[in-house]
């Protein structure tokens, strides 16, 4: 009994250490310092797009958006929606991962930084100037990361479970002792 058991933990230890960190796929923030004319209108055409507004003291959604390479107008909201909360922080200059169920959400956030403070009274309307920004992510797929890390899982698993395999046919009880060919 003692050895059926082992047997199974070690096949559940292999599976689980297998199956960690396989098939991410992975972001890129693209941040730059100004919002070109052509940045601009890819986000302003794109109805799919999802802009945040990191200011000092808080981040809101912005809605009903018109950006341009001078300014950015629109209206802003609390900033509830799950998927787009998760993805605030990102690691700038680097490639960042997402979980494949959030990617239309993630792919889809454009982020924009200002130093300086939300300070909305009767009005949920903003105007903030080009001079304002500090910066400005539109994330993408980072499509060389997460196909190498694709190809590297799937090496990773099969070589994993050849190994675990023959693990499991050495410790077998029923392993056959091979002297020569029958015929």
């Amino acid at each position: 009994m003692k050895n059926k058991t082992s047997k199974t933990l070690m096949v559940l230890m292999l599976t689980s250490i297998l199956s960690t960190s396989c098939f991410k796929n992975f972001y890129l923030t693209n941040s730059k310092k100004v919002f070109t004319k052509t940045e601009a209108e890819m986000v302003n055409t794109d109805p799919d797009k999802y802009v945040i507004i990191h200011f000092s003291d808080q981040n809101l959604e912005l809605t009903k958006y018109t950006i341009t390479s001078d300014s950015i107008r629109g209206e802003v909201n609390k900033l509830e929606i799950p998927e787009h909360l998760m993805y605030l922080h990102p690691n700038v200059g680097s490639s960042n991962s997402y979980k494949k169920r959030l990617e239309f959400a993630v792919l889809n956030e454009v982020h924009v930084y200002t130093p300086l403070r939300s300070n909305l009274k009767d009005t949920n309307y903003i105007q903030i100037a080009s001079k304002d920004i500090s910066r400005i992510d539109i994330y993408q797929k980072d499509i060389n990361r997460t196909i190498s890390n694709h190809v590297l899982s799937t090496v990773g698993l099969v070589g994993g479970l050849l190994g675990l395999t023959y693990i499991i046919f050495i410790i077998s009880p029923f392993s056959l002792s091979f002297t020569g060919p029958i015929w």
